[in-house]
């Protein structure tokens, strides 16, 4: 839960500092993590938490965006790249952090880079036991970092 609080207050933070659609796409998916582990926990501030996100979304964050890079309102990959560094120090088991980091290094053309962020994400999330299905998501973060991989191959092959 502390991972959740840190990554709320940087969000809090960067949406005070500049109020983007991603920085508030990324404040509601914090505020659903610490919502979610408040009631996992039986946190007695889940329903005050749970409140506030409801608030958020229907302020008009969005919170579904595939990418937050690739959303109106942010194209600066070197701005939001110390960001996501950032937020991957303060919570290193939560997936967005590492979404950000691989997507801001993409745009970079830094594809080693992307390629080590992205793994570093699908890591904090359950790989399937042989014989089980693959959730949705971990599918989509293989079929991303096959992409992914596919890019660091051709930019070797020039």
């Amino acid at each position: 839960m502390q991972s959740a609080e840190r990554s709320l207050a940087v969000a809090n933070r960067l949406y005070s500092a500049s109020p983007a659609p991603c920085f508030d796409d990324f404040r509601l998916k914090a505020l659903y993590n610490l919502s979610y582990a408040h009631s996992e926990l039986k946190d007695a501030r889940a329903d005050a938490t749970l409140a506030q996100t409801f608030r958020a979304r229907e302020q008009g964050a969005k919170g579904d965006a595939k990418d937050i890079l690739q959303h109106p309102g942010f194209h600066r990959a070197d701005q939001a790249l110390p960001i996501a560094r950032e937020i991957t120090e303060l919570a290193p088991q939560e997936l967005n952090g590492w979404e950000l980091l691989a997507a801001a290094q993409l745009q970079l053309k830094n594809y080693a880079e992307a390629v080590a962020a992205l793994e570093k994400g699908i890591s904090t999330i359950p790989a399937p036991k042989v014989g089980d299905q693959a959730s949705g998501l971990y599918r989509k973060l293989q079929e991303r970092l096959e992409r992914y991989r596919e890019k660091l191959a051709a930019a070797a092959r020039q």
